[in-house]
């Protein structure tokens, strides 16, 4: 068993960045194995990388190969569309996908009924 991904969230007045693919094409955070979901949605690194307004899918496999290594695999195909969603800090949320775009819903933001 291998140890957990050390994973430095951003967190700014109370919310917490998180990072999703909002255009068509490829999922990144839903294109992911799990091992390495909450570091593609949260880590500083990958945060840091959008908002320098740099990024693309070559830009995010050098970061994948120089924090995991040459060998470790992240599809990074949603990289090109890439954008950061502040969420606020302990609000449950997923990320879900269709046709490879991919939205944060809120816990809060979803309609439950009482039967």
């Amino acid at each position: 068993m291998t140890a957990p991904i050390k994973v430095t969230k951003v967190i700014e007045n109370g919310k917490v960045a998180v990072a999703y693919s909002p255009g068509y094409g490829s999922g990144w955070a839903t294109w992911v194995d799990s091992e390495y979901r909450e570091w593609c949605l949260f880590d500083k690194a990958v945060i840091d990388t959008i908002r320098s307004g740099v990024v693309d899918e070559g830009v995010m496999e050098r970061l994948v190969s120089e924090t995991f290594g040459p060998d470790a695999y992240i599809y990074c195909g949603g990289a090109n569309n890439l954008s950061v969603r502040l969420v606020p800090e302990g609000a449950l949320f997923v990320v879900e996908e269709h046709d490879g775009s991919e939205f944060v819903i809120l816990l809060s933001d979803i309609p439950f009924f009482t039967a």
